[in-house]
């Protein structure tokens, strides 16, 4: 966790109704205490690493991990955690 004010909010944050939305670029990099507190995950392009994809598979299983590494570079794949399922129709994010 970078720092103890981020820690505070990732464990408190939900009593307050706080929603965090953060971004990482490496999989293996991104602390579980962020992971435990997401109900969805949006992957943007595979994850080329050996030690990501490892990452990937003990976060979101081998179902989930495969598509992601077989997405195209700017392919986007929507994993809905408290649901078990991939969102469809969220194949492209637009930034207008």
């Amino acid at each position: 966790m970078p720092g103890p004010t981020l820690d505070r909010i990732m464990r408190l944050g939900r009593h307050r109704a706080i929603d965090p939305v953060w971004t990482a670029q490496r999989v293996s990099e991104v602390g579980r205490r962020l992971t435990a507190a997401c109900d969805l995950f949006v992957f943007v392009g595979p994850q080329s690493e050996p030690r990501d994809q490892e990452a990937l598979v003990n976060r979101v299983g081998v179902e989930i991990a495969e598509p992601v590494n077989h997405l195209p570079v700017h392919g986007v794949l929507v994993w809905d955690v408290l649901g078990h399922q991939v969102r469809k129709g969220l194949n492209r994010l637009r930034f207008n």
